[in-house]
């Protein structure tokens, strides 16, 4: 019933939870602290299309504490 215009993932638990809902849709395997970091993908669930933010959760290591920085900076 929900419509969300963002879907924002914090951690690859998460990431791997919609990307299961995906199915063949497909989407990253896990984060990555690199280039590709926050990169955001259009997906549809159950006829909604949204933006999707595969974010790293606040607990993770310092490459992606970085990472994350790096990206909020950007934006």
């Amino acid at each position: 019933m929900a419509k969300p215009e963002v879907i924002v993932t914090l951690g690859n638990a998460a990431l791997r939870v919609l990307r299961e809902l995906l199915f063949a849709l497909g989407g990253p395997d896990a984060l990555h602290a690199d280039a590709d970091y926050g990169k955001e993908l259009l997906v549809t669930v159950a006829g909604v299309t949204a933006r999707w933010l595969p974010l790293v959760h606040p607990a993770a290591p310092k490459p992606y504490q970085v990472a994350h920085a790096a990206w909020v900076a950007a934006r």
